[in-house]
């Protein structure tokens, strides 16, 4: 998907040394996902750890939401 490449998302979850789950990694995004997506939405749009509110990108929460539906839908 474009806009997780231009928002910079692949920085960090293209790179397993990191420590952001990784695109394509079911078993890491099914430990994200088991506590609901909205969950999901409110850490990454706030930031989580080392994660900056939506990894530092200037985008509207529903494209960030978008972007992680296509990171978790890419991951199964």
């Amino acid at each position: 998907q474009v806009e997780y490449e231009n928002a910079g998302c692949s920085a960090c979850h293209a790179n397993a040394a990191i420590g952001a789950p990784v695109l394509g990694d079911k078993v890491a995004w099914d430990n994200i996902v088991k506590n609901g997506i909205d969950k999901v939405y409110y850490n990454g749009i706030n930031g989580i750890n080392a994660m900056p509110p939506k990894g530092g990108a200037d985008i509207s929460d529903e494209k960030f939401k978008q972007i992680i539906d296509y990171m978790i839908n890419s991951s199964k």
